[in-house]
C-alpha cells in the first residue's frame, strides 16, 4: 500500500512541477499562486510514503528542510524586499535542517572524512563562492550581508553532502551530492539574475534546477533510510 501511495505523490508531483514550468513557459504568474505551493508538500507525501521503518531523526530534520522550502517557495512569488528576506531566511534555514540530516544520514561505526580531506573537498566550494560573491557585491545594496551570510550556509550544505561520501550507500550519497550541487547552481543562476544582469528564461531554469536538487536530495536520503 505505501508503494501505491508513494507511486501517486510521485505523479503528482512530475504534475505540479509540469504545470509549474509551464506557468513559466507562457508566462502565467497568477496560476503559480496555486502550482509553486503545492510542491514542497507533494514531495513530503512522496518521501514519507516511501520511507519504510522506523522515522529517524535525519528523516525528520529532512522533512522539516522541505516544510522551510514550502514557505520560502510562497514569500518568493512576492517581489518586494522584505518577502525576499523572509524567503532567504527560510532557505536559510531549510539548509541548515538538511545539513543536520545529513550529519546522521550515515552508516553507524565509519568514520568522517579527517580535517585535511574536509579542507580539500571545500576548496572548489570555496573559490566558486568567491568568484560568485565578488561578481555580486558592487549590486547586492542593502542585502551584501544576508546574501554573503546565506551563500556561505548553502556551501556548508553541499559540503555535509560531500562529507557523507563512503558513509552509506554509494548511489545514495551521490544521488544527495548531485541534489546539492544543483541547490548551489539554482541558487547562483536566482542571484545573478536578480543582482548582475537579467538572463533570458531565468525562472525556468531557476526552477528546474531547484526542482531537481530537491527530488535527488530526498531520493538520496531515502535509499539511506531504505537500506
Amino acid at each position: 500500500m505505501k508503494n501505491k501511495g508513494q507511486k501517486i505523490a510521485k505523479y503528482v508531483f512530475v504534475g505540479v512541477c509540469i504545470a509549474e514550468l509551464l506557468t513559466r513557459i507562457f508566462d502565467v504568474p497568477q496560476l503559480q499562486h496555486f502550482t509553486k505551493p503545492l510542491l514542497m508538500p507533494v514531495l513530503l507525501v512522496y518521501f514519507r510514503q516511501g520511507t519504510t521503518g522506523r522515522l529517524t531523526p535525519s528523516f525528520l530534520w529532512a522533512a522539516a528542510a522541505l516544510v522551510f522550502s514550502f514557505v520560502g517557495d510562497s514569500v518568493l512569488m512576492y517581489d518586494q524586499p522584505i518577502y525576499f528576506m523572509i524567503g532567504l531566511g527560510a532557505f536559510a534555514v531549510a539548509h541548515v535542517f538538511y545539513m543536520v540530516s545529513f550529519s546522521g544520514a550515515v552508516a553507524s561505526g565509519v568514520a568522517g572524512p579527517s580535517l585535511l580531506s574536509k579542507g580539500l573537498y571545500a576548496i572548489p566550494f570555496l573559490t566558486v563562492y568567491g568568484i560568485l560573491m565578488s561578481a555580486l557585491w558592487p549590486t547586492l545594496g542593502a542585502f551584501k550581508i544576508p546574501v554573503a551570510v546565506y551563500a556561505l550556509i548553502l556551501i556548508g550544505m553541499a559540503l555535509s553532502a560531500v562529507y557523507r561520501n563512503g558513509r552509506s550507500g554509494q548511489q545514495g550519497v551521490s544521488q544527495v551530492i548531485f541534489g546539492a550541487i544543483l541547490f548551489l547552481l539554482s541558487d547562483s543562476l536566482l542571484a545573478l539574475n536578480k543582482f548582475y544582469m537579467p538572463m533570458a528564461n531565468a525562472g525556468i531554469w531557476v526552477m528546474s534546477t531547484y526542482l531537481l536538487a530537491q527530488w535527488n536530495i530526498i531520493n538520496g536520503l531515502q535509499k539511506h533510510y531504505n537500506a
